[in-house]
């Protein structure tokens, strides 16, 4: 007997697993476009919809989108999202890191070494913010001064960052709470549970986006 399952950050494969099996779970993110399963997760789409539309209205032209290895579904979604700007040129490029620090590091200076460099980023990952900046202050760049900085994702450490970086929050106490909803809903009975399955983010403002100073 399987029990109630939670998938995060799961591939296709292991959705299709479970959709194919008809084995209750919740996915903690998006499902892959072909596969109907009970999900509660960030509109990435939207979210990365609106980034690059506050980049686009302070005056950035040409911005990247820094995306991980891994290509689940929400990280497709926000590459859409980003690039729905259909703004005349605007331009956004997909910039794929291999997961560490050196890795974000080298994909940052081959994004200056282009002929016409982005002037902002949008990070997919909270973790590539830190690299991102650090990479911007080996190169001589100032966020916001010289480059602008805006992270899709939440985590702690990012209040602690000088400066604080421009991005998007869900409040997690009222994450779990609407995974506790879901879950007891299957375990009652209900394996696809209602309710609005995206979650709402609100945007923090902090101090790493300004118009663009790149020549």
């Amino acid at each position: 007997v399987y029990k109630r399952q939670i998938l995060h950050r799961s591939s296709r494969a292991l959705q299709r697993w479970f959709a194919t099996n008809r084995v209750p779970c919740l996915v903690r993110g998006t499902p892959h476009g072909d596969i109907s399963l009970p999900f509660l997760d960030v509109d990435w789409q939207a979210t990365a919809r609106h980034a690059a539309g506050l980049l686009w209205r302070l005056g950035h032209r040409r911005v990247a989108i820094l995306t991980p290895p891994d290509r689940l579904q929400g990280v497709e979604a926000a590459v859409t999202g980003a690039g729905e700007i259909k703004e005349p040129g605007f331009e956004v490029i997909e910039l794929t890191e291999n997961g560490t620090a050196a890795g974000i590091e080298r994909t940052f200076q081959r994004a200056l070494g282009l002929k016409n460099p982005p002037t902002a980023f949008i990070a997919v990952r909270a973790r590539q913010v830190a690299s991102l900046l650090g990479s911007a202050g080996r190169a001589g760049l100032r966020v916001p001064d010289d480059l602008s900085l805006v992270s899709l994702a939440r985590e702690p450490f990012l209040e602690f960052l000088v400066p604080e970086v421009t991005g998007y929050r869900s409040d997690p106490a009222v994450v779990a709470r609407q995974v506790v909803r879901r879950l007891e809903q299957m375990v009652s009975g209900n394996v696809s549970p209602g309710g609005n399955p995206w979650l709402v983010t609100e945007v923090v403002k902090g101090g790493s986006v300004a118009a663009p100073g790149l020549a």
